[in-house]
């Protein structure tokens, strides 16, 4: 969040509109992708009632920033880096990362894919529930 504050400002002294930059989904108590921060952020905007809406996510936070832009009519989204895939993503953080050093040793491609399987199913959201595109 502390990395966005400036484009947050930035973006809404240029258009004049709310921004709201998307708390990471690492915060959320139970892990869902951040779509959990969907339904308080929609509550705040109907409170508020401003004329003008963006919505900022960064990697994983473009999910539920894709969610809210869907949701409220006429905002604009803004995604820096955004996740797409998030198992294609967690495979090749292990591949950039760990796959040429001792780690392989330790984990495996596959124990990365039984990860997200189980990251899936704790979270109760489908890869196709945060398909950006």
């Amino acid at each position: 969040m502390k990395l966005l504050s400036p484009h947050q400002a930035w973006l809404q002294h240029i258009t004049g509109a709310e921004v709201f930059v998307i708390q990471s989904a690492e915060n959320s108590e139970n892990f869902k992708f951040g779509l959990d921060f969907v339904s308080p952020l929609i509550t705040e905007i109907k409170r508020r009632n401003p004329e003008k809406v963006h919505f900022v996510g960064l990697s994983m936070d473009a999910v539920p920033a894709q969610a809210l832009a869907q949701r409220v009519e006429g905002s604009h989204l803004h995604l820096i880096a955004p996740m797409t895939n998030f198992s294609q993503s967690s495979k090749a953080l292990w591949e950039d990362l760990y796959s040429k050093v001792f780690y392989t040793q330790l984990i495996s491609i596959d124990t990365i894919e039984e990860a997200t399987k189980i990251i899936f199913r704790d979270s109760e959201i489908s890869p196709e529930d945060i398909d950006i595109l």
